[in-house]
């Protein structure tokens, strides 16, 4: 019989059975695990808020930053290592959309009609329309895959962006240029 297996204390505890089902994260954070008003150790500015539904989310404040894997906390689980993976999260804003999510030597920049890729070796940009802009006060699921030489971004099961990356380890990180929450952050491997 296999025993439990136990995740760092900001995944949560998986048993055995759903550990085989689901693949294990890299990195994870539905925030349950942090006191309400309280600031995760990855998050620059910014602490976590509670819906009247009992719901744990990041309110992130205009010009803010959530860093995954550069502090000393997140090191020890390879996040300097991430190289192939899916990395998924929920946001909502309020009144403006204005959010980069950064990784493997580029980024996403989400604004209210575009996602736009940019590429920090080759300063080189692509812009994609959303099919339906994401609505103000509601809850958006993003899925950005890098995969060798590739990335995919899909927004509410719709792929708005893929184009081709550099191929190397880089640091996952949000910067809210305007007031910003998220929620089940997860880093998961693909291969």
């Amino acid at each position: 019989m296999k025993s439990s297996v136990i995740l760092p204390a900001l995944c949560g505890i998986l048993s055995a059975a759903e550990a085989e089902v689901r693949p294990q994260p890299l990195f994870g954070n539905d925030f349950s695990a942090v006191a309400p008003g309280e600031r995760p150790p990855y998050v620059l500015k910014g602490a976590v808020a509670k819906e009247p539904d009992g719901n744990l989310y990041l309110k992130l404040p205009e010009k803010s930053h959530a860093v995954l894997n550069h502090s000393t906390l997140f090191y020890q689980y390879g996040g300097k290592e991430w190289k192939n993976y899916r990395f998924s999260f929920r946001f909502r804003y309020d009144k403006a959309l204005d959010f980069n999510a950064s990784f493997r030597g580029g980024g996403v920049g989400f604004n209210p009609k575009t996602v736009n890729y940019f590429n920090h070796n080759t300063k080189t940009y692509q812009k994609s329309e959303f099919p339906a802009p994401p609505e103000s006060g509601k809850w958006h699921t993003v899925v950005i895959t890098a995969k060798g030489m590739e990335m995919s971004v899909e927004v509410d099961g719709n792929k708005v962006l893929s184009t081709g990356i550099p191929d190397n380890r880089g640091a996952i990180n949000f910067a809210a240029h305007q007031p910003l929450d998220l929620d089940d952050i997860q880093v998961t491997a693909a291969e």
